[in-house]
C-alpha cells in the first residue's frame, strides 16, 4: 500500500467513526427530545455538528482519487463501472430497509411493499442516510466534466471556481436569511460538494498547500465557531434565531463547517503521509487501514443496529447518565457495524478465493 493510498484511508475510517457518532446522537435527540437539559442539551445537539466534518472528507477523498491527473474518467467507465456499483447498494438498501421497517413497525405485510419501495427509491425518501448514495451518483455523473475542468485550468482557476461555489452555496443563502431579503444573483449548480470534491484534489496534488499548523488553526477555528454557536442556539430566547440557526449548523455549505471539514482532510492527510514505510506503521494505522476496507458497508449498515434499538428496546440513554452512555453506545453501534461487515468480508473473500483456486486446477 502507498504512503498516499494509507492517508486516503485513515482519513475515510475516521470519517467513518464519525458518522456513526453523529447519527448516534442525533437519533438519541429525535428519540427523546423532551429529556434534554443544561449541559446534556446543549452537548447532544453540538456532537453532530461537530461530526459534520465526516461527509465533506469522503467527498474530498473521492475528488483525490478520481480527479488524480493519471486518472482517466470518461463516460464509458462512470456508467459501467462507477455508477452501477452504487446503484446495486442503493437498490438492495431500499428493499431490505423497508422489510426491516416493516418487522420494526409491525406492520401488515402487503404487495403495496413493493410499490412503495419503487416510490421510496425514486423519491430519495427511505432512511435519511441514503441521501449520500444519490449524491455521489450524481458527483459521478459530473466527473468527467470536472476532470476536464482540473485538467485544463491552472492553480488559481481552480480556487476561483472553488470562491464562486462557496460564495453562492454558503455566503449568499445565509445572508438572504439573516437580512430577509433574497438576492437574485445565483449559480446553476447550486451545491457545495463540487467545491470539496475540486478541493480534495487540489490538496493532495498541492495545488492548495496548507501547512500543517494551518490546518490545525482551521480545524480548531470551525470547531470552536461551532461550539459558540450552537451555544447561542440553545439559549436564546428568540425563536427565529435558534431555528437559522440550526438551520445552518446542519448545513455542509455553512463557512464555520467547511473551514473545519478542510482543516481536518489536510490535517489528517499530512500526519498519513508521516507514515513513509508499511513496516513502521502502528497498531492504530493498522486497524484504521482494516475499518477503511469495511467503511461503505459500515455506512449503509449502522443505522440498522440504531433504527433496531430505539425502536424494538426500551433503551434510554438519558436513564444512564446522558452522555457517556450515548458514547458507549455509539461505540457499540460501530463495533457491531464493523463487525458485521469485517466477517462478511471474510466470508466472501474466502469463497471467491476457493472459486478462483478451483478455476485454477481445472
Amino acid at each position: 500500500m502507498t504512503e498516499r493510498k494509507a492517508y486516503i484511508s485513515y482519513i475515510r475510517a475516521l470519517a467513518c467513526i464519525g458518522i456513526v457518532f453523529l447519527h448516534t446522537f442525533t437519533m438519541c435527540t429525535m428519540a427523546y427530545p423532551d429529556q434534554m437539559n443544561g449541559v446534556n442539551k446543549e452537548v447532544f445537539y453540538l456532537i453532530p455538528y461537530l461530526m459534520m466534518w465526516a461527509v465533506p472528507c469522503f467527498v474530498m477523498v473521492t475528488g483525490t482519487l478520481l480527479l488524480d491527473d493519471a486518472k482517466n474518467i470518461t463516460y464509458g467507465k462512470v456508467f459501467k463501472k462507477y455508477i452501477p456499483r452504487v446503484l446495486k447498494a442503493l437498490i438492495i438498501c431500499v428493499i431490505v430497509f423497508r422489510f426491516l421497517d416493516v418487522w420494526m413497525n409491525r406492520e401488515k405485510f402487503s404487495f403495496v411493499v413493493f410499490k412503495e419501495m419503487l416510490y421510496k427509491f425514486y423519491t430519495a425518501t427511505s432512511w435519511a442516510h441514503l441521501w449520500y448514495l444519490y449524491l455521489i451518483i450524481g458527483l459521478y455523473l459530473l466527473m468527467p466534466v470536472f476532470k476536464k475542468i482540473t485538467e485544463n485550468f491552472e492553480a488559481k482557476d481552480l480556487l476561483i471556481l472553488c470562491i464562486i461555489y462557496i460564495v453562492f452555496v454558503s455566503v449568499v443563502p445565509l445572508l438572504n436569511d439573516v437580512t430577509g431579503i433574497t438576492t437574485g444573483f445565483y449559480i446553476t449548480t447550486n451545491s457545495i460538494f463540487p467545491a470539496y470534491l475540486i478541493i480534495g484534489y487540489m490538496i493532495d496534488s498541492d495545488k492548495l498547500r496548507i501547512r500543517k499548523t494551518a490546518a490545525a488553526m482551521c480545524l480548531i477555528l470551525g470547531a470552536v465557531s461551532i461550539v459558540v454557536i450552537n451555544h447561542i442556539g440553545i439559549n436564546t430566547g428568540d425563536e427565529k434565531v435558534s431555528n437559522l440557526i440550526s438551520k445552518n449548523l446542519g448545513s455542509y455549505a455553512f463557512i464555520p463547517v467547511l473551514i473545519m471539514s478542510v482543516g481536518a482532510f489536510s490535517l489528517l492527510g499530512q500526519i498519513g503521509k508521516n507514515e513513509k514505510d508499511e513496516t513502521t506503521r502502528s497498531f492504530f494505522g493498522k486497524w484504521l487501514l482494516s475499518v477503511d476496507k469495511c467503511s461503505f458497508g459500515i455506512y449503509l449498515i449502522h443505522l440498522v443496529f440504531l433504527r433496531y434499538v430505539f425502536k424494538c428496546t426500551d433503551f434510554n440513554p438519558f436513564d444512564y447518565s446522558g452522555i457517556p452512555a450515548a458514547v458507549i453506545f455509539a461505540i457499540a453501534v460501530f463495533s457491531l457495524s464493523y463487525g458485521s461487515v469485517w466477517i462478511y468480508n471474510l466470508i466472501v473473500n474466502k469463497i471467491v478465493g476457493d472459486k478462483k483456486k478451483n478455476e485454477t486446477k481445472e
